[in-house]
């Protein structure tokens, strides 16, 4: 065996598979893991909307208050509490999206010896990296929820302050 054709199937170049049976059980497994990954965060995302939706019920509570100095402190401990939360979900959707973004790289690369290219094509008729517009990422959505939360709890939070001042 040359030393040309050892680093080939080392690499796991598909010219070594013959005839790209294992290529396609490659891909195959391949693509479900990254549509597990992408169902894993879904999850995340619904578990964080729960939590971020008890915040709210819990701040809506305190606000009616009668004396609302006393819950003035729960409150902010809520807030702080919420707010790392969302820190935590913001890091949560970039992870999954760096992941996907690899996987479905080596996807791509996948494809390029196969007949039919499924996902780039996808990515080409979207015009992926090409124009924002045209597609907007789900990704670029994702990461705004979390952000959105931060403002929602700053903005009660500094109303609620200054009914304690008034």
């Amino acid at each position: 065996m040359n030393s040309e054709h050892k680093q080939k199937r080392d690499s796991g170049h598909p010219d070594t598979f013959g005839d790209n049976s294992q290529l396609i059980e490659q891909y195959r497994l391949f693509v479900e893991t990254a549509d597990r990954t992408s169902d894993r965060r879904a999850s995340t995302n619904n578990f964080f909307l729960t939590i971020h939706t008890i915040f709210i019920t819990g701040s809506g509570f305190l606000l009616q208050a009668k004396d609302l100095h006393q819950s003035f402190k729960p409150l902010t401990t809520l807030f702080v509490a919420a707010t790392l939360m969302c820190v935590l979900w913001w890091i949560l959707i970039f992870s999954y999206k760096n992941i996907n973004k690899v996987k479905f790289e080596i996807i791509h690369d996948m494809e390029k010896y196969l007949p039919f290219k499924p996902f780039t094509q996808e990515w080409e008729k979207l015009g992926v990296r090409k124009t924002f517009w045209k597609h907007i990422p789900f990704t670029s959505i994702e990461l705004f929820i979390p952000l959105a939360f931060i403002i929602l709890y700053t903005v009660i939070w500094i109303w609620a302050r200054e009914l304690c001042l008034s």
